[in-house]
């Protein structure tokens, strides 16, 4: 037993004797000597945080870090560094700064023209419309190089008062990009500014000869010619438009106005009937047209397939006094309480016409003192002198 103790007592020491040379032996092994390391500075890259910052739309954390940095003492490329600066203060609306930026990058030999483009776009929002043609020449051929920077030459042309000269750069837009439309349609809204209607048109024909229009072009062009009076031809292009656009309300609506404007009520009324019957909201208007063209039996045949309420009354009650209905006018009493129309001092003055003209002159006299209206106050005097009369002559008013 003895000796077994020994023997367990001998392993262990050698299994700590061993175990303590391999950490001896671990401990030896060389390793770099933080101590001697010294870490080298990274340079911090300004330029390319306020980029990442600016595509990220943080543009005033990274006008505070450009602006927080000495470019010249931090070694930066001042070409590109005053460029971003310039389109930082550019997306802070600061475009005077901008363009203070963007010159200091061209002095520091940015070669690149799209900075130019960058200025004119600055002078164009201060509104230095001459500026922004120089500009736009000082970037070369990059000025030229898209459909935007020709438009834009051509509206500083236009708002410098210059219409001759912005037609032409229209025109050498349409040459370099013949398949914008965009030249051709700025170029008419040109045209009918200067009056020149004929121009115009044949623009407009030549927009819709190219394929390239719309439904929304077919309304703009008649509605600008109908703001110059070219009734007619505003016609004959929506009556086109409705041909290549059938299943268009909006086209449909634009040349029922139009009918309307050159005096042809029954056209437009036809027109706003056809459109109720798939959108009942025109039955309205097909009703209005009616009464005015005085088809009095469409009119209200129209009126009963209103959908709003009020409309629908007032639009009846209107109707029945253009027929002198006066006693059917009378009887619309319940629905006009109902509906709160008869709080309104026009219809009270209505009402108050039927109810005179069905020789009911109490009742009339007792709701024309509840109309308030300054300017009703002729018509009531008027219709109160009628009263007096039909009293005084002790005969049925007419």
């Amino acid at each position: 037993m003895i000796i077994m103790r020994i023997v367990k007592k001998s392993s262990s020491f050698i299994l700590f004797i061993a175990l303590f040379s391999s950490f001896l032996l671990v401990s030896a092994i060389p390793r770099p000597s933080l101590a001697k390391k010294k870490d080298t500075p990274q340079r911090v890259d300004y330029i390319a945080i306020a980029s990442r910052l600016l595509s990220d739309g943080f543009v005033k954390r990274a006008l505070n870090v450009l602006k927080g940095v000495d470019p010249v003492k931090e070694k930066l490329n001042l070409p590109l560094y005053y460029t971003i600066l310039g389109l930082a203060y550019t997306q802070n609306s600061q475009f005077s700064r901008a363009v203070d930026s963007f010159k200091l990058s061209i002095e520091n030999g940015q070669t690149d023209p799209s900075v130019y483009i960058y200025m004119a776009n600055c002078h164009y929002r201060l509104k230095d419309y001459r500026k922004t043609l120089s500009d736009l020449e000082m970037a070369g051929d990059l000025g030229i190089s898209r459909p935007k920077y020709i438009l834009l030459r051509s509206d500083c042309l236009w708002k410098l008062r210059e219409p001759a000269m912005a037609i032409y750069w229209l025109d050498r837009g349409k040459g370099l990009f013949p398949y914008e439309s965009i030249f051709l349609k700025q170029k008419f809204y040109y045209l009918m500014e200067l009056r020149l209607y004929k121009g115009a048109i044949d623009v407009a024909r030549e927009i819709i000869k190219n394929g390239d229009y719309s439904k929304k072009d077919y309304i703009l062009i008649a509605k600008a010619l109908v703001r110059a009076k070219r009734l007619k031809d505003a016609r004959d292009l929506l009556w086109e438009g409705s041909l290549l656009f059938p299943d268009s309300p909006s086209i449909q609506v634009a040349l029922a106005n139009v009918y309307v404007k050159l005096g042809k009520i029954s056209s437009s009324a036809m027109r706003f009937e056809a459109l109720s019957m798939s959108i009942p909201k025109y039955a309205r208007d097909a009703s209005e047209l009616y009464k005015r063209a005085h088809f009095y039996s469409k009119a209200l045949y129209l009126n009963s397939k209103v959908l709003d309420q009020r409309s629908k009354i007032l639009q009846k009650m209107g109707i029945l006094l253009d027929l002198r209905a006066f006693d059917m006018v009378v009887n619309m009493l319940f629905d006009l309480k109902r509906t709160g129309l008869l709080e309104d001092d026009r219809v009270k003055y209505a009402y108050a016409y039927a109810l005179v003209h069905s020789g009911n002159l109490k009742e009339a006299q007792s709701l024309l003192e509840e109309v308030k209206s300054p300017t009703l106050f002729p018509s009531v005097l008027r219709l109160r002198q009628i009263i007096d009369q039909c009293k005084r002559e002790g005969s049925e008013c007419p």
